[in-house]
């Protein structure tokens, strides 16, 4: 019961402190700007296949200020209409799920490296987000070979992807490892985890900007 009742209080908690930090940055924006001497530029918009809406805004704003940076770019699970547009269109054999699911993770790092083109920037690393997608979730693959294979898939695609590319990639999960336990790679493979009430906090604050860059474009 006493940990049912923290859970609200935790919640709490982080959204005032996400409150907290989005309220100092609006009041020292431009200061705080000066400061900044790395930058991780977000490519897509809460899932795969979709495109940051500030990603020229801030794109533009590395090259100004002449920031080192890298990027990120989400990982998803695909739904049946991803799976049916992209399963046939990369480099692996199509006569399996685990291929099909490769191709598509494919097309999701080539979606990224698109949108990479289009604003004129080569990171010299990107890093894929492994993240609990409510609308669009992982299979659960706890005692699921072949949902952890299918997952596993995914991921490989991109890697595969960036590899092509001559991008570095890494990835990072959720700090308590649920997500990627869900989609292991193998046992090389180093993976970051972020915690949780920084994640939060960088989510509301990322919100923030993004509608900020939103209502000037609309505006």
């Amino acid at each position: 019961a006493a940990a049912r009742a923290h859970k609200p209080v935790r919640a709490a908690s982080l959204v005032i402190f996400g409150l907290f930090v989005i309220g100092a940055l609006a009041a020292n924006w431009r200061h705080f700007l000066d400061y900044v001497g790395f930058v991780v530029l977000g490519l897509t918009s809460g899932v795969a296949f979709t495109t940051n809406p500030c990603v020229a805004d801030q794109a533009r704003w590395i090259r100004d200020h002449a920031r080192p940076f890298h990027a990120y770019t989400m990982a998803a699970y695909p739904t049946s209409a991803q799976l049916t547009q992209y399963a046939a269109g990369g480099p692996f054999a199509t006569d399996s799920l685990v291929g099909r699911l490769r191709n598509v993770g494919y097309a999701e790092a080539i979606y990224s490296l698109n949108t990479l083109r289009s604003i004129g920037l080569r990171p010299p690393r990107i890093w894929i987000d492994v993240e609990k997608r409510v609308g669009q979730p992982w299979p659960e693959a706890a005692g699921d070979a072949t949902a952890a294979a299918g997952n596993r898939a995914v991921l490989e695609g991109m890697l595969s992807a960036y590899r092509r590319a001559g991008i570095p990639a890494g990835i990072y999960s959720n700090a308590d490892g649920t997500t990627w336990r869900s989609c292991p790679t193998d046992t090389s493979t180093r993976v970051t985890r972020r915690p949780s009430a920084w994640r939060s906090a960088i989510a509301t604050m990322a919100w923030a900007i993004e509608s900020s860059c939103i209502n000037r474009s609309s505006a």
